[in-house]
């Protein structure tokens, strides 16, 4: 058996390099998952090398398995996959140890892949956290069952209709990217807009030489957008995710729909899907007005039961405890924090929003009065309500929630909001 000399082993030195920045303890678990296949035992955690001589036995020994590695990294990187979800994928479909889904970076998410062998389910795993990435927020119902049957043959059907039978088509591709028993991930490429970008001609014509004075062209290429988007049967009919909005998808998602499922009026058929914790909240507050209640003290009072209910059910997740312990305490932060009235001309406002700490703001500034008799000449339909996670406002209304203001929610806060508002059946 082998014993290594780093300083002895040859290596590319560009890969070398690559490997530089990478923890050592990941190089060590990297080089233990293909240690059957070389002449050495696996390294230990405290085996006397040094993370540069980690680097150097990898180079060495692994070049081949480590530069696939590192092109399956860009791949997660390019597709900007995020490890919650994407951990929250894996926990629900494979069967892997709790503690070992305690992973918080893309390269550990991949290195997890190799040591439950699961390498060959990279393409599925991208997918469908990018789709579980986007469901707390552009999640719609479909109140009927979609036939999955004949999707190929549908399909091919509407590439006809729309690329042949169509005058000056914006061409389109659906691709099928992924398909189970009751669920397909379809993604759309469709021509939008000409593009006519400056070059130098001497590159279009691909010269050798680079002339002292080159002529400049332009070069005709047609733009193209898409879009990715989740069906799948339930009882109560089909849960769609879409990762855009499909605002500019109007035409498109109606005619595919028709063709396809024969769904027509599409747009007019889906339905946002709401939760009901948000809407037993905006209830409560809508009925603490009409019965002459404190509004706010009776969302404080529901939010802090909803709270409790989140809090207890993130024992049932198949998560390590120290992420079960990270989400109880963002949980913890959620709080009532303010309103937001749209265009109500009941009280001759276009837009009103009150975001603040509010037992902080009221006891500082005196509108307490003037915010809760606002909130009750307000038209209920024109108001959302606004609750704070760790300090970050997020609008809720029609049962349904999203981030207000600058900046994204980090992943670990939108997932804490998903169990808070998703209720007992999202767990």
């Amino acid at each position: 058996m082998a014993i290594y000399k780093p300083n002895e082993l040859e290596y590319d030195e560009e890969l070398y390099s690559k490997l530089q920045p990478r923890n050592g303890d990941l190089l060590r678990r990297f080089f233990n998952v293909h240690v059957d296949n070389l002449d050495h035992r696996p390294i230990a955690e405290d085996a006397n090398f040094t993370k540069d001589d980690l680097c150097k036995i990898v180079a060495a020994e692994l070049e081949d398995k480590i530069t696939t590695y590192l092109e399956r990294y860009e791949k997660l990187k390019d597709q900007k996959v995020r490890t919650v979800p994407a951990v929250d994928y894996l926990a629900e479909h494979y069967d892997i140890d709790n503690e070992n889904l305690d992973i918080d970076t893309r390269y550990e998410l991949l290195l997890l892949l190799y040591e439950e062998e699961l390498t060959q389910q990279l393409d599925e795993l991208i997918i469908r956290s990018r789709i579980k990435s986007y469901s707390a927020k552009r999640t719609y119902v479909l109140d009927r069952e979609l036939d999955f049957d004949n999707l190929d043959q549908n399909l091919e059907q509407f590439h006809r209709e729309w690329n042949l039978e169509q005058e000056d088509p914006n061409v389109i591709l659906v691709d099928k990217e992924f398909e189970s028993e009751n669920l397909v991930v379809l993604r759309i490429y469709q021509e939008s807009s000409m593009q006519y970008p400056k070059t130098f001609n001497f590159r279009e014509e691909e010269e050798d030489e680079i002339p002292a004075v080159p002529d400049l062209t332009s070069i005709k290429y047609q733009q193209l957008k898409n879009i990715r988007f989740q069906l799948e049967d339930t009882d109560e009919g089909t849960e769609l995710v879409f990762t855009k909005s499909f605002n500019r998808w109007r035409r498109t998602l109606d005619q595919f729909f028709e063709s396809v499922f024969g769904v027509a009026d599409f747009r007019e058929k889906v339905e946002k899907a709401s939760s009901p914790v948000a809407e037993d909240i905006e209830r409560e507050i809508v009925d603490s007005i009409e019965e002459g209640d404190d509004p706010v003290a009776r969302a404080r009072s529901t939010i802090d039961e909803k709270r409790e209910e989140a809090e207890s059910r993130v024992g049932d997740l198949d998560i390590p405890d120290s992420s079960k312990e990270e989400f109880r305490n963002r949980i913890g932060t959620i709080e009532i924090s303010g309103s937001e009235i749209v265009d109500d001309q009941s009280i001759e406002t276009q837009e009103f929003r009150l975001i603040a700490g509010l037992e902080g703001l009221f006891n500082s500034v005196d509108i307490e009065e003037g915010f809760r008799d606002m909130l009750e000449k307000a038209e209920s339909e024109k108001q959302s309500f606004v609750i704070t996670i760790s300090g970050r406002p997020v609008q809720f209304s029609d049962g349904s929630w999203n981030k207000i203001g600058a900046g994204s929610l980090p992943d670990k806060d939108q997932r804490a909001l998903e169990i808070f508002f998703d209720g007992e059946d999202g767990i």
